[in-house]
């Protein structure tokens, strides 16, 4: 289906100097002869077909950058057919806003009134011209990135993928807030999705906004870039309170000095506190429940505990022997290693992913997995 989204990026009143459709040579062994005609048949009309590892929806962007670092970068998604203003009202935003992203749709990163970042799905759709950090442009609208745009990390495979594999919305967004660089919708311009028919049956969407897969790698970018969240907290105390905030005197490594500085400071840190701690009872919330049912007197039942004595103990069936035991065990196993310090170093390694695989030794008891957890937390 490609090759009609194609279609409508190679007609557009301004044109693009090169149109490129990344593809991975793993995906396509033989090349060009893997590939449709109606694609192929795109070539002459201007499309320049490059190859590169399979890097999913990342390919769209990552390969650019490095092979054209001082180029201003156009994204578009290959299932969604594009009027033909849409690239020159991207490229007027940006002239008119060189140093800002813009992007022809994007959401707002909403918070709750105690300061808590909202689940992925309760960021409304905004049209806003004003740049700004919480604005993050989704990969259907398409985005018109300024060379420099992105941290030095932007690139770096190991850690996108890793973080956050399907979400290159968010992963391209945080390495611009990184770099400082503010994000806004393009000026009068209302962009309508006309995505091709029957292209959102395996949509990415399906996956990240719907199963919550996004709110899962946003956690991980933050978790990972502790900074890009004080950057969240103090643009938005900036943009919903402004410099009427109170105001305190500052302490620095020379201690308490006589001058004032905007509260605005204090209240950025209280924010991203509010999110550490939130997260943090929300992982000790899931603790509990997993001692709650995998807990000695749950897979034994209290009755069955409470009825035997020391000799009935003994027609115990040699599985529930086993259960017991392992229960009861106060040290944690060599696999995981003391104070749980193996699974620890696994979890910066590979993450959760890594620690669920490794937990997943049968001779692992759930109580001792709820340790873990609690050891990692």
């Amino acid at each position: 289906m490609a090759h009609r989204a194609i279609e409508t990026l190679l007609r557009q009143t301004v044109k693009a100097n090169r149109v490129i459709l990344w593809l991975a040579e793993s995906e396509f062994p033989n090349r060009e002869k893997d590939l449709p005609e109606e694609l192929l048949n795109l070539v002459s009309e201007g499309l320049t077909i490059e190859w590169c590892e399979n890097l999913k929806s990342y390919k769209k962007i990552i390969p650019a950058l490095k092979k054209y670092p001082n180029a201003l970068i156009c994204i578009a998604d290959d299932d969604n057919l594009y009027s033909s203003d849409w690239l020159r009202k991207l490229y007027d935003s940006y002239l008119n806003s060189p140093n800002v992203i813009s992007g022809a749709r994007m959401r707002r990163i909403e918070f709750s009134s105690d300061g808590w970042v909202q689940a992925y799905g309760r960021w409304r759709l905004s049209t806003s011209s004003t740049p700004s950090f919480l604005n993050i442009l989704t990969g259907v609208g398409g985005a018109l990135y300024p060379p420099e745009s992105f941290h030095e990390d932007v690139s770096r495979e190991d850690l996108f993928m890793k973080l956050a594999p399907r979400g290159d919305d968010l992963w391209l967004w945080a390495m611009a807030v990184l770099n400082d660089r503010k994000i806004k919708a393009t000026d009068d311009y209302e962009f309508v999705a006309n995505p091709i028919a029957g292209s959102q049956e395996c949509a990415l969407w399906n996956v990240n906004g719907l199963d919550g897969e996004n709110d899962e790698q946003l956690t991980n970018i933050l978790e990972n870039y502790p900074q890009l969240l004080t950057k969240l907290c103090e643009a938005y105390a900036v943009e919903h309170f402004g410099a009427n905030v109170p105001r305190r005197t500052t302490f620095d490594r020379n201690g308490w000095s006589g001058g004032i500085s905007s509260g605005k400071d204090e209240l950025i840190q209280v924010l991203a506190e509010n999110y550490r701690l939130r997260a943090l009872m929300e992982a000790q919330k899931r603790i509990h429940r997993l001692e709650s049912q995998n807990a000695l007197n749950v897979r034994l039942g209290n009755i069955v505990i409470q009825s035997i004595d020391s000799r009935s103990l003994l027609s115990i069936p040699a599985q529930l022997g086993k259960i017991w035991r392992e229960s009861s065990r106060k040290t944690s196993p060599e696999s995981l290693g003391e104070k749980f310090g193996k699974l620890i170093a696994v979890y910066d390694q590979g993450g959760f992913a890594a620690v669920k695989k490794r937990l997943s030794d049968a001779s692992i008891s759930p109580v001792m997995q709820a340790d873990a957890y609690t050891a990692l937390a």
